[in-house]
């Protein structure tokens, strides 16, 4: 029996031992374990009374923060044997308030070691570890480049330039009125300049015969000649050219020569007075002709009629022009003015014309104008009635 209640009691000591090892001596002084009977609480109690109390720390800097002390700040612990020693230890430790940098010129990783890379042998098994596979073969249409690239410049051949022509040019045959006469090139004849650069250069189009001017460069590939004036001279014929040799900027030489020839407007009456079909006329009326170009009322003369409607020839005398003594203040009437006086021609019968007869005013083809020699080439009639 003594022996049964020995065992008995061993048993019965080594559950309390555990029992009082497995509480947390914080929880059970705080109060948190309900659970724990009152004698396990004073031993508990007197179990601190026998620890020596913990010495006052003196007052010194937060130690730095750690990553690991994230567990000790999480609002829900994970509740294990060791939950409590943690909790202790994050009351003692502050949370950061700042990060504290390392001092300038101190190089925290100044002290460590530098790696050590192994070095084996070509014999060494361990240096096969990397084995390559077959290359994949490239896609239809993929094109491998070599890397790096090879640093090699490539250099443009030089174009090779079509012959030099001219492609364009005006006016052309018999026109109105010529403003300009022009060329234009398949290629740039000058280089991109300032106008008064452009002014300096020479011009490959010739004007025969010669006639005051300019030339001027519209472009780098076309050349234009402008007349005094405002227009090329009435009456004549004229041919502009280009040389044969001709360079264009890029030094390409014109195979053969290139020319063409133009008429400018040939003399005609552009007014008549009295006008055509005009009745009622006074018997001493003078005649009055203005042509669209400068003339010489002598040369004039003897190319223009009066003629009554039974065939009798009516003598005629010239009035000369009186010169202008009061010329126009405007600019463009004081122009008009001066080409009044020089396109206009007045003529006077040399006796009073007979009543109620009919006259016609002949122009011959022959007619010439002091701009250029070419005839009128075409008769010109004017008829009236005297009253």
């Amino acid at each position: 029996m003594k022996t049964t209640a020995s065992a008995i009691l061993a048993v019965f000591c080594v559950i309390l031992i555990s029992a009082c090892g497995e509480k947390e001596p914080q929880e059970i002084v705080a109060g948190k374990s309900p659970g724990v009977s009152a004698p396990d609480t004073v031993q508990t109690e007197q179990k601190d009374a026998a620890s020596p109390a913990p010495q006052a720390q003196p007052d010194s800097a937060p130690e730095p923060w750690t990553p690991e002390e994230d567990e000790a700040h999480d609002p829900m612990p994970v509740e294990s044997p060791s939950s409590g020693a943690q909790s202790v230890a994050a009351e003692k430790r502050a949370a950061p308030s700042e990060v504290v940098p390392f001092p300038a010129g101190v190089d925290p990783f100044g002290k460590l070691s530098p790696p050590v890379v192994p070095e084996l042998s070509p014999e060494d098994p361990r240096t096969d570890v990397l084995r390559l596979g077959p290359e994949v073969p490239p896609e239809a249409g993929e094109k491998y480049l070599p890397f790096p690239p090879e640093d090699k410049v490539v250099r443009a051949e030089k174009p090779t330039l079509p012959p030099l022509q001219v492609v364009r040019h005006s006016p052309d045959k018999e026109v109105d009125l010529v403003a300009a006469v022009t060329a234009s090139f398949n290629l740039p004849m000058v280089p991109l300049a300032s106008l008064p650069e452009l002014d300096k250069a020479s011009a490959p189009l010739q004007i025969s015969p010669e006639v005051p001017g300019r030339f001027v460069w519209m472009g780098t590939s076309t050349v234009a000649f402008e007349p005094e004036g405002q227009r090329m001279p009435f009456a004549r014929k004229f041919t502009a050219s280009v040389a044969v040799g001709t360079k264009s900027a890029a030094g390409v030489e014109l195979g053969e020569p290139y020319s063409w020839s133009f008429e400018t407007p040939r003399p005609r009456v552009v007014s008549a007075s009295p006008g055509h079909g005009q009745e009622g006329v006074d018997v001493d009326s003078t005649i009055r002709l203005t042509f669209n170009a400068d003339v010489d009322p002598a040369k004039v003369s003897e190319h223009v009629s009066l003629k009554s409607e039974a065939g009798q020839l009516i003598s005629l005398t010239v009035v000369l022009p009186a010169p202008i003594k009061k010329p126009a203040h405007n600019l463009v009437d004081r122009g008009e003015q001066q080409v009044r006086h020089s396109r206009t021609v007045e003529f006077r019968p040399d006796a009073p014309l007979p009543v109620a007869t009919k006259f016609t005013i002949i122009t011959a083809k022959e007619l010439t104008c002091a701009e250029g020699p070419l005839p009128a080439a075409r008769e010109q009639q004017f008829k009236f009635v005297t009253y």
